[in-house]
């Protein structure tokens, strides 16, 4: 199967996952089971190390390409970037689609960090400015695969 079909049924099983969830919504743990499905197409497509990947949730963000590429590879998959940069009005769309205990953290972190990639012109360096800030604004409800 071909990487672009991977792709779109890995996004419709994560879409329907989110949706289909039962009526309190999923949990956190529900919604990094259903993002490890994204990290298994942007890691090999990036070559991004584990370690590297995994320290993001720890707050971790060295200055390393193939760490940028996979953020930008992510929020591409998760129609987030637009034009090499965030979509931060599309990103506050896709949060409505989301349960309400979710949706409050989420609007605050798109809503600070609207600007983050401000002066960035490349998609990967704009991707890894949003990933950072995201986690800075919203550390506690960070999630990130």
């Amino acid at each position: 199967m071909g990487h672009v079909a991977i792709s779109a049924l890995c996004l419709l099983f994560l879409a329907a996952f989110l949706q289909g969830a039962c009526a309190a919504g999923p949990s956190k743990s529900q919604m990094k089971q259903a993002l490890r499905m994204v990290r298994n197409i942007c890691q090999p497509k990036t070559g991004a190390s584990t370690a590297a990947i995994d320290g993001i949730m720890k707050g971790r963000f060295p200055d390393d390409d193939r760490l940028k590429e996979y953020c930008n590879c992510i929020l591409g998959l998760m129609k987030l970037m637009k034009n090499n940069k965030f979509d931060a009005d599309g990103g506050l769309a896709n949060i409505e689609k989301l349960p309400e205990s979710l949706k409050g953290p989420l609007k605050e972190g798109v809503t600070k960090c609207r600007k983050a990639d401000a002066g960035t012109t490349e998609a990967r360096e704009s991707a890894y400015a949003v990933v950072k800030c995201m986690y800075n604004a919203i550390p506690d409800q960070f999630i990130f695969p």
